[in-house]
């Protein structure tokens, strides 16, 4: 059986719903699968969605050089209460973060995990 190297944590700090917000970048050179959830209060009114990058890195960085993100095609999720969201996704990417856009309301993203499996 081969062994398969699992990574859970928490990837960014509490952030104000009030204002458009971008994690930090997740690497997923090596991910089969991954899934994000994060959780948030108050009464923000906005979208969050996945974003993709296939920007290289160079030796002495450990995220994208370039700003080549794109939206990840069915990720946009409407927020319109406090509550919570899981995405799990299997295709492949080199970097994964999460980005919001306020309308309006505020509260607090916090809870923020991600999940990564590798081969």
């Amino acid at each position: 059986m081969t062994k398969r190297n699992v990574t859970n944590e928490q990837f960014m700090t509490a952030q104000a719903m009030a204002a458009d917000f971008y994690s930090e970048p997740i690497k997923m050179t090596l991910a089969k699968g991954f899934n994000i959830r994060l959780e948030f209060t108050g009464s923000p009114v906005g979208t969050l969605k996945l974003q993709a990058s296939l920007d290289t890195t160079n030796k002495h960085s450990l995220v994208p050089t370039g700003s080549g993100w794109s939206d990840i095609p069915d990720s946009s999720q409407a927020v319109a209460a406090a509550g919570d969201h899981l995405w799990i996704d299997t295709r492949k990417y080199k970097w994964v973060r999460v980005a919001y856009t306020a309308t309006s309301g505020s509260g607090s993203c916090s809870g923020v995990y991600y999940s990564v499996e590798e081969y």
